[in-house]
């Protein structure tokens, strides 16, 4: 279920507004689970709340998507990765210090 602005906003350590330069990604093989992981290149335009980035720099995200699991698997099916190169970013840091985009829809669409 995707959360509601307040919901990403009050969750998020960084949100900020940006463009997609470019989406790195590999698939990590678990046994039957297949996931596809992303870096996402942003170019940031403005900051909404956070610090540590600024406007005008260059910040990479870390997401997710599901390409295969095994039969009968119930669970999270990764991140919603919008089309568009106009994105609005929530994310929360992670413990190794990356930037994780909040699941599942915490890279959306700002056009």
């Amino acid at each position: 279920v995707n959360l509601s602005t307040a919901q990403l906003t009050k969750s998020a350590t960084h949100v900020f507004t940006g463009t997609v330069q470019a989406l790195y990604s590999y698939d990590k093989t678990d046994g039957e689970h297949v996931t596809t992981r992303y870096a996402a290149e942003v170019f940031v335009d403005a900051v909404v709340k956070g610090d540590g980035i600024e406007p005008r720099s260059l910040v990479y995200v870390r997401l997710w998507r599901v390409k295969k699991r095994a039969q009968g698997w119930v669970g999270a099916s990764g991140h919603s990765i919008p089309k568009t190169k106009q994105v609005r970013v929530y994310l929360k840091r992670a413990k190794d210090g990356g930037l994780d985009v909040i699941l599942p829809n915490g890279l959306q669409s700002a056009e």
